[in-house]
């Protein structure tokens, strides 16, 4: 169309790292370096430019979810369809027929410094009306898992979020306290769903548990997909970080 123009042709833009952003489509998407973003949200509404402070992801592997610690009796397959439309989501079904709770985590260590606030965020779906019915994140300081942080989400039959809320530690020692909590609806059953807490002492180490909290399901047709998990130093969240191996920094725009 005759005298339309770039965004970048009219104000000056810049950003030393790539970053990530919702398409028109409701995928998520990567700008490459001094790459404006356009952000929409899961409807495929203009949103607007996307402005962001600096940001890293704490999480070493965001997406490889074999690469986590473990425990209890459950299946992580990968190769499942995920927000980009690719196929690096994991589906994660509990396979324990008695009550123990199997889980995946991953620790990390952080700065010590009394009242730092961190964002946890996971992309989560649920691929099947007869699956898990619940998820649930727990995390805690200092290794401290009686005093643990969860945020908790509830789906209904036909896989949308019928409820999610957040809880406050058993304890105060090495405790931390949960601040809000909320989620982001994408097309394709997908939801980004995150809490922010805040750490009151000086804790060295964080840990982000992820529980597929619903009834074991030996045949292996329920279970959650999971992808993009985000544990990152800010009051807010922000858009999705990849990392493979390490800590990754996004530049601010």
């Amino acid at each position: 169309m005759a005298g339309v123009r770039k965004f970048q042709d009219i104000m000056t833009y810049s950003r030393s790292t790539t970053g990530t952003y919702i398409g028109s489509d409701g995928l998520l998407k990567t700008a490459a370096v001094d790459e404006a973003r356009i952000e929409y949200d899961g409807s495929g509404n203009v949103q607007g430019l996307l402005l962001e402070p600096i940001s890293s992801n704490k999480i070493n592997y965001s997406e490889d979810f074999s690469q986590w610690q473990s425990n209890g009796t459950f299946t992580l397959t990968a190769g499942q369809k995920d927000p980009r439309g690719g196929n690096a989501a994991y589906l994660f079904v509990d396979q324990d027929g008695t009550n123990a709770r199997p889980y995946i985590q991953n620790v990390f260590n952080i700065s010590a410094d009394a009242d730092n606030r961190w964002t946890v965020s996971l992309y989560v779906k649920k691929p099947a009306t007869n699956g898990v019915s619940r998820v649930e994140i727990h995390t805690f300081f200092s290794g401290v898992d009686l005093n643990s942080e969860f945020l908790q989400v509830n789906f209904d039959s036909n896989g949308s979020i019928s409820s999610i809320s957040s809880g406050v530690p058993i304890g105060g020692e090495a405790g931390g306290v949960v601040l809000s909590h909320g989620y982001e609806e994408l097309p394709n059953g997908w939801y980004r769903i995150h809490f922010i807490i805040r750490d009151p002492e000086l804790n060295t180490t964080l840990t982000m548990r992820i529980f597929p909290n619903g009834r074991a399901d030996a045949s292996n047709t329920g279970g959650l997909l999971i992808f993009g998990a985000q544990v990152e130093q800010n009051h807010m969240v922000t858009s999705y970080i990849p990392t493979s191996g390490t800590e990754v920094t996004r530049q601010p725009d």
